[in-house]
């Protein structure tokens, strides 16, 4: 990292907002060896620069990123980062930044050195994660993003270097798990694949085959029973849930409704409106920030110094300048206005009981009692000619109640997903004293909204794969 880009990082970090490998880039190129002051060095600079608070945070998120290179908890790390770069350069600080840069610097050299210490395809996911997290804010200095570009050239051809490799890998991995009878390590391992390769069709639709194929045999399935609001409840979808609603199941979810009661309440209202009155002249607002644009680049160019960053800035004035002259200072809009008149909002409440059962043969398994309800309302008024506004006729019961016994169904939607992580709770504890790597990919695959980060830490160090979580529920 040059000179000028560290000396002057303080100013520039005020207007970012950096992720997690970018904080890899802006502190992580060669070059910076005489500024390594080291977390030693934390209680000498501490009291007039960096303050003894923020010198023990910053002492605290090295080691724990240390800790996680340790252990090759590479995602970990990335994490803390962030957390690291934010704290480490909140202000204008030398002795944070180069307290702050050995951990960061050495979790740069780990990831780039990936493809050599590691499977291909546990190398190009970590590559597409520093990759994918990178961006750099408008108005950051000509140094800073030279070496934003230069680390993502590294980043690059770093990822090259295992393209070829990762797939059939990758690939060869998950077959192996899928015929030792591993299913759900197998899905995590494809979903791997897939997140590497988004344009892949064909492992998409292998991920997604294996999801189902897994959902079919470990499935919760259910006879829903008792009402309108139970019919709802089994026609409506569940993303990641593996629930079956079919008849004659083992499991009986009883949905059970009270009759509708009401009440009705008035309340004076105000009303606004929006008339038009015809058209208007006003300034340009897309006219006004193009100038204030071209203001800032030629502030910009004039504060360079070397040629080719100048040339660069003239272009883009000159391009700035064509796209104004393509515009006009002044448009027509409508020329509009609020007006208020008196009106009566009147709102009827609808409500039921219900009480939702759920049960495996003899033995209750969830049984709840509750009150669900909904509402409508009607604004009355005489009448305001400019906003041809009218009145509405105030709700009846039957307008409201279907929307009550959407209610109830996804009341009961919420007992029903209860009984099934019991359910796959118990999954999970059968497999863990045999395969507890297979164990958690199941605990994941088959909820992975409420996978628990034991179980999410266990099959993705397991597995040498990233967050099953995130590759199980992305689109």
């Amino acid at each position: 990292m040059s000179s000028r880009l560290f000396s002057g990082l303080g100013a520039v970090v005020a207007r970012l907002s950096v992720p997690v490998a970018a904080s890899l880039t802006l502190v992580g190129s060669s070059g910076c060896g005489t500024l390594l002051l080291g977390v030693h060095a934390l209680y000498a600079v501490g009291a007039d620069d960096m303050g003894p608070n923020r010198a023990e945070e910053i002492k605290q998120l090295s080691a724990s990123m240390d800790d996680a290179i340790a252990a090759d908890d590479l995602e970990k790390a990335m994490g803390i980062s962030k957390a690291l770069w934010d704290v480490s350069f909140a202000t204008s600080c030398n002795q944070c930044t180069s307290v702050a840069f050995p951990t960061l610097y050495k979790l740069r050299e780990v990831v780039l050195a990936a493809p050599t210490t590691r499977p291909a395809y546990e190398a190009a996911s970590i590559l597409k994660l520093a990759s994918t997290n990178l961006y750099y804010a408008a108005g950051i200095t000509a140094d800073a993003e030279d070496e934003l570009k230069q680390f993502r050239e590294e980043l690059k051809a770093a990822a090259s270097t295992v393209e070829a490799r990762a797939k059939p890998e990758i690939t060869e991995k998950a077959a192996s798990l899928e015929a030792a009878g591993k299913p759900a390590s197998a899905l995590a391992v494809m979903a791997q694949l897939s997140a590497i390769y988004p344009d892949d069709a064909e492992a998409r639709a292998r991920k997604t085959a294996m999801l189902e194929a897994l959902k079919s045999a470990n499935a919760f399935r259910v006879t829903a029973t008792g009402s309108e609001a139970a019919s709802s409840l089994a026609r409506g979808t569940f993303t990641h849930e593996a629930i079956a609603f079919e008849a004659g199941a083992p499991v009986t979810v009883t949905v059970t409704l009270g009759e509708p009661t009401t009440d009705v309440q008035s309340a004076q209202e105000t009303q606004s409106v929006r008339v038009v009155r015809g058209m208007k002249t006003v300034e340009n607002n897309d006219y006004a920030r193009l100038v204030k644009k071209i203001e800032h680049t030629e502030k910009l160019r004039s504060e360079n110094t070397r040629a080719t960053d100048i040339e660069r800035r003239t272009d883009q004035i000159n391009s700035l300048r064509k796209e104004l002259g393509r515009m006009s200072p002044t448009e027509q809009v409508e020329d509009a206005v609020s007006e208020s008149f008196p009106g009566t909002r009147t709102t009827r409440v609808v409500r039921r009981l219900v009480q939702v059962r759920v049960t495996r043969g003899v033995d209750v398994i969830g049984d709840v009692k509750d009150t669900v309800s909904a509402s409508r309302s009607a604004l009355s008024h005489g009448g305001h000619g400019p906003a041809r506004a009218v009145s509405e006729p105030v709700p009846q019961v039957s307008d409201i109640d279907g929307d009550v016994v959407e209610s109830a169904a996804k009341r009961a939607r919420v007992e029903v997903i209860a009984a099934y992580r019991a359910h796959v709770a118990a999954l999970v504890k059968a497999k863990a004293a045999e395969d507890p790597i297979e164990a958690a990919a199941l605990a994941v695959a088959l909820d992975p909204g409420a996978a628990s980060q034991e179980d999410a830490d266990a099959a993705r160090k397991g597995l040498r794969i990233s967050d099953p979580r995130v590759l199980l529920t992305a689109r």
